[in-house]
């Protein structure tokens, strides 16, 4: 059977529109971030009041995100970002919130230097130049409680948030791996989990700090640092003594444990220094 030559050109333009439709489709998908959808039908109410937000929350991961600025203040805080860390700092009289674009942890303290971890299964991130963040780890976080109408699409979040616990002398950041500007991308182990730190080696060829904290905080700070892109290169355990390595580019770090004496060793290397 033969076809007209207009036919066949006509079947050629659609077939190339279709392709040219479905790139396109991939290309949103991909600005969007993989496993995240815009849903302009979820809505999120505290106490029974919806909260209204200038962007539309996302799914991502099974996990609702919302606008960072309308959730927060609407649990009374204030909240501030700093461009160069990426770092979001919500104020409160129930305590302090500190998220990180990127990074899986939260902390809630009564102050920046006094706060516990949270890890969470999503991270906050930039959506269309608004910044997104968690709606449930946050509430949980305070200690609001969570759930989802499935019937409505509603984050529902109820309750009261709980006053942060303070502690008598806060985490002393001097001595800390945040003490040296050339490697403010290691996550400062001591105040994540608000232990002091005590200097064991300091030298041109490596520093070492030592905790005394507990098997959960050395969780959360392999949590949080592998948050920031580090990725395990090495890893023993041996009579109790777990030592693991990470590495970033041309940082090394090495952590430890030893669950006997709960003590946890962090050796930031050379190469990792400048």
């Amino acid at each position: 059977m033969n076809f007209p030559m207009s036919s066949l050109y006509k079947g050629i333009k659609m077939k190339k529109l279709t392709t040219t439709i479905l790139a396109l489709a991939i290309s949103a998908s991909m600005f969007m971030g993989i496993g995240t959808l815009a849903d302009s039908d979820i809505r999120v109410t505290l106490n029974g009041q919806q909260i209204q937000f200038e962007q539309p929350p996302v799914i991502q991961n099974e996990r609702t995100l919302v606008p960072v600025r309308a959730i927060f203040e609407a649990m009374g805080m204030s909240v501030s970002w700093n461009e160069t860390t990426k770092k979001i700092l919500a104020v409160g009289d129930s305590g302090v919130i500190t998220m990180e674009i990127g990074t899986v942890m939260l902390g809630y303290g009564s102050s920046e230097n006094n706060i516990e971890l949270h890890p969470m299964d999503v991270a906050p991130c930039i959506i269309n130049d608004s910044t997104y963040v968690p709606a449930r780890f946050i509430a949980e976080a305070t200690g609001y409680n969570v759930e989802w109408d499935a019937s409505s699409r509603t984050v529902v979040i109820s309750g009261e948030a709980r006053k942060a616990e303070t502690e008598a002398e806060e985490y002393i950041v001097k001595g800390s791996l945040e003490y040296y500007e050339t490697s403010v991308d290691v996550v400062d182990y001591g105040k994540l989990n608000n232990t002091e730190c005590k200097e064991s080696t300091m030298s041109e060829t490596e520093c070492t700090y030592k905790y005394n904290t507990t098997g959960e905080d050395f969780v959360n700070y392999v949590y949080a640092i592998k948050a920031q892109g580090y990725e395990m290169d090495d890893t023993m355990t041996l009579w109790g003594l777990t030592i693991m390595t990470y590495k970033k580019g041309d940082r090394t770090v090495n952590i430890s444990y030893d669950k006997s004496d709960k003590i946890a060793t962090i050796t930031l290397l050379q190469s990792a220094m400048k």
